[in-house]
């Protein structure tokens, strides 16, 4: 049995297991599930109902090329673009050009090593800058595509909660709330163009320096990873006596301090202050992550004063759930006596990575573990995951949503959060309702939809720290 309060995390159950269900439905190990706040399609990627190849691949490299930090318990997580790390296709053309099999060349798998090698040396071509991106299918915007499955559920008081399967994902309860992003947040939050500004300056800075020194720019990268060990003390975010939290129990959902701001090349404590107004503690925590609770303020009047367009949009494309915590929460979205019908359809669109037919990127030379690259030391690409309940994970497939739509008795609170240009039901972006449609009685049935086509997750793989191998020479180098 559950209460109005209750509705959208049993909600979220269901959605992540018929998400389970339909793309994994083997529970296989080398798929992962990752869900987040949606990010709205971006412009031009379809035209006239058909899409434009090129325009998708800039958007599925300039969003979806990061490499993802996963809770896989409860499909939380943080994409790479967040400490302005390298995209996988960066990071990938960094080392295959100079990768040597790392065993002797009289080892029985040396032949084997160096041809997978060669091919995919042979595969990225005379301009790798230019290898493209696509999906399956392509013809996902078109009416006639057989992609596309419907969610279609009411949810009620007398809705059982569901029970829970061992080693079976849980819907992470931060994520499936109702909230109003607020212009402070919003603010925060970098462009996508910006964030490609600064991947591209980036890529094309390690392209012309020494390989040294390259290297030596890449270890002085921040990484997400650093994050699981940083306790932070949120600022002007909740109450006035700041939490500290230990992010040693490191999950997206406990990320409040910090915003989806790619950095790059600088020091981390120069530029955290820039972005979110949070500030490194000493690194003994304090307190416990679970500890942490989401601000429950009504939105103050200038959350009302954004309007959702192109530039909105766009900058909201690069948000995390990190981001959408630090902002208030509606504690009863439903009268007491309402049922919350919730409708949706939904496909997986397969990232492809291939050109004139062919891959260039090997997932079998990925996956291989003896080979180096001159220079590099093992992870110096993608660092190895300590803690086997988190895995650094690649997207293969997003999580597309549209015709989003929700119809229920709303609380007072709940309306006045709706009035608000951006706000989201769980993952979902959600429209304004329009005037036509809003109503101040308890009783009266009222439809909210979401933004167009949205991106709520990614299906992925994981990946193995790279290089998998050290720099023998690295290894016999003294220590300086």
């Amino acid at each position: 049995m559950s209460t109005n309060s209750d509705q959208l995390a049993i909600l979220g159950q269901q959605v992540v297991d018929t998400l389970i269900a339909t793309y994994n439905p083997n529970n296989d190990p080398s798929l992962a599930l990752a869900i987040h706040p949606g990010q709205a399609l971006a412009d031009g990627i379809v035209q006239n109902g058909v899409t434009n190849p090129l325009r998708l691949s800039e958007w599925l490299e300039d969003q979806y090329d990061y490499p993802l930090w996963l809770k896989r318990s409860d499909a939380s997580s943080v994409s790479a673009s967040s400490v302005g790390s390298l995209t996988a296709k960066s990071a990938y053309l960094a080392m295959i050009p100079w990768a040597q099999p790392g065993v002797p060349v009289d080892a029985p798998s040396y032949a084997r090593i160096a041809a997978m090698v060669a091919e995919a040396r042979k595969d990225i071509g005379d301009n790798p800058d230019a290898l493209p991106f696509s999906c399956e299918p392509t013809d996902f915007a078109e009416p006639s595509c057989t992609a596309w499955h419907v969610f279609d559920q009411r949810i009620s008081r007398t809705t059982a909660t569901t029970t829970e399967t061992p080693g079976a994902i849980k819907a992470n309860p931060h994520l499936w709330k109702m909230r109003v992003l607020t212009k402070e947040v919003v603010s925060n939050l970098t462009a996508v163009s910006e964030a490609v500004e600064r991947r591209k300056a980036f890529a094309a800075e390690l392209a012309v320096v020494p390989r040294v020194e390259a290297v030596r720019k890449l270890r002085m990268q921040p990484h997400l990873t650093d994050y699981a060990t940083q306790p932070v003390e949120f600022l002007g975010i909740q109450d006035a006596a700041s939490t500290a939290v230990n992010l040693s129990q490191f999950s997206a959902n406990h990320l409040g301090g910090l915003t989806a701001s790619p950095l790059h090349a600088r020091a981390l404590a120069a530029t955290l202050p820039t972005f979110s107004r949070i500030r490194a503690a000493r690194r003994h925590f304090t307190a416990e992550a679970d500890h942490v609770s989401p601000p429950r303020e009504q939105p103050n009047a200038s959350s009302t004063q954004m309007q959702l367009d192109t530039s909105l949009v766009n900058r909201l494309a690069t948000i995390q759930l990190h981001d959408l915590i630090k902002n208030p929460v509606v504690t009863e979205v439903t009268t007491s006596d309402s049922e919350l019908h919730v409708h949706f359809e939904y496909c997986m669109l397969t990232i492809t990575r291939r050109i004139a037919g062919t891959r260039w990127w090997h997932p079998d030379l990925v996956d291989e573990e003896d080979w180096y690259v001159p220079g590099m030391k093992r992870g110096d690409m993608i660092k190895a995951s300590t803690d086997e309940t988190y895995a650094h994970c690649l997207p293969q497939g997003l999580l597309l949503v549209r015709n989003v739509e929700f119809s229920g008795s709303w609380t007072a609170e709940a309306r006045t959060t709706m009035q608000n240009a951006v706000s989201f039901l769980g993952p979902f972006l959600m429209q304004a309702p329009t005037g036509s449609t809003s109503s101040t009685s308890d009783l009266e049935q009222i439809s909210v939809l979401g933004v167009g086509v949205q991106v709520i997750g990614e299906l992925c793989f994981p990946l193995p720290p790279l290089p998998p191998m050290d720099d023998p020479a690295e290894l016999e180098r003294p220590v300086v």
